[in-house]
């Protein structure tokens, strides 16, 4: 979003901050996620901490967002629009202002942040109507149980928080049309979010990305050294970019773990025919690109595989187009030859 540069966060934060108080700040906030974690309960509700996470979170995990969307295919997108929104654990407003800068912002939508913290929600209610005055969004600490079956939930950064169990509870009261988790991408995430696939299984729901469609076990269940994630290739404003810098922080490259469920039948056309999901890219050679790759398989569920896709017949464009693509991505291929067991030569078509 082009009005969250640093100049305008700053205007609109809880607590102004220094730049040098700010980093200090963004450093003791990182010592939290990764060594502190027993104090993750207290950091919402400092103010001076509110703030320092909104200057940098905030414009960064908002694009995670737009990412997923921009996987779905317009006719998910338009049914998504129909339904209100409802973000719990929204911290600074972070994905209500993902879904107020998307493509399904319908304007007769109700709009709910959900936050258990009352500073969370003041830093969220003062940014949110700074980006977009007059948009009514409902802040609480309850659940509006009268969505019940009416609404697209988003539980973002809070399995890893609050625990499975929770998250499970929340779905049973509300029966969402669709979810959309939105989690760290780390092994321990990913362990919580298979046992949530599955639950979410038993309840019917169907799997809308990454999974291409299918129900099946995942290929990379078990394994030590692989996980199942995506990873966010992207850039931010110039002044976002300088305090990622000056905290050592790499936001242009995000892990993340984020799927989309629905209780809606798929049909044909949301379920990639020829498209592959890609998990990595592996390795570049002189005259390829080899990439690992998740596909629907002939005789079973989905399958790991290996694609190499020639850099003759692209441009250079494309070729540094396809490198910069963000892992999770659909790669839209014509096979040209195997070249093994789940090894294939492909022909990359270019998605405009």
């Amino acid at each position: 979003m082009d009005k969250l540069a640093l100049n305008f966060l700053q205007k609109n934060l809880l607590s102004p901050l220094k730049e040098s108080d700010l980093i200090r700040s963004l450093n003791k906030l990182n010592e939290i996620f990764t060594v502190k974690r027993d104090r993750l309960s207290e950091y919402p509700y400092d103010r001076e901490l509110v703030s320092a996470y909104t200057s940098l979170y905030l414009p960064t995990n908002v694009r995670k967002f737009s990412f997923v969307m921009e996987q779905l295919n317009s006719e998910v997108k338009e049914d998504l629009s129909r339904y209100s929104f409802i973000d719990m654990g929204t911290g600074p407003g972070t994905f209500v202002l993902g879904y107020l800068d998307s493509e399904l912002k319908g304007e007769g939508n109700a709009i709910y942040g959900i936050d258990q913290s009352p500073v969370m929600l003041e830093q969220a209610d003062k940014m949110v109507k700074a980006c977009y005055p007059g948009r009514q969004i409902h802040w609480q600490r309850d659940v509006p149980l009268h969505e019940r079956e009416k609404c697209f939930l988003l539980w973002g950064n809070g399995i890893n928080e609050t625990g499975l169990d929770y998250c499970l509870d929340v779905i049973d009261q509300l029966i969402p049309q669709y979810f959309l988790l939105i989690e760290p991408g780390t092994k321990e995430s990913f362990i919580q979010t298979l046992q949530l696939r599955q639950k979410l299984f038993e309840r019917g729901y169907n799997n809308l990305y990454p999974c291409l469609g299918a129900q099946e076990s995942c290929p990379m269940e078990g394994e030590e050294k692989n996980w199942c994630h995506q990873v966010l290739k992207t850039t931010h404003d110039p002044s976002v970019e300088r305090l990622c810098q000056l905290v050592k922080l790499d936001r242009r490259s995000m892990p993340l773990i984020a799927h989309l469920y629905t209780r809606s039948s798929l049909s044909k056309s949301e379920v990639p025919g020829k498209k592959l999901r890609l998990i990595r890219l592996l390795q570049e050679t002189k005259h390829s690109l080899e990439c690992e790759v998740c596909f629907p398989g002939e005789e079973r569920g989905l399958e790991l595989g290996r694609v190499q896709i020639p850099k003759r017949g692209l441009s250079k464009g494309d070729v540094k187009s396809l490198k910069k693509l963000s892992w999770g991505s659909a790669l839209q291929v014509e096979i040209e030859k195997v070249l093994g067991p789940g090894y294939f030569r492909v022909q990359w078509i270019p998605q405009n």
